[in-house]
């Protein structure tokens, strides 16, 4: 299974998915309530950092992650 994959079928929509720069960078197409939520993935390294969480993915030549609409 290949990254792309792995997010599409976790968030049960088709993304695209890139490494840049240290960066996971994850685009989703258009779904219904996509607001919803993407509200509640706003920013993830936040949120993780606020609960004492490493932001960066170790199994990913340590990226960090990024979800955008």
């Amino acid at each position: 299974m290949n990254i792309e994959t792995m997010f599409g079928r976790l968030f049960k929509v088709q993304t695209r998915v890139q490494l840049v720069s240290g960066k996971l960078i994850v685009r989703f197409s258009y779904f219904k309530d996509q607001e919803i939520i993407m509200e509640r993935c706003r920013d993830p390294k936040k949120k993780l950092l606020r609960d004492k969480i490493d932001p960066r993915l170790p199994w990913l030549c340590i990226a960090q992650l990024e979800l955008h609409l």
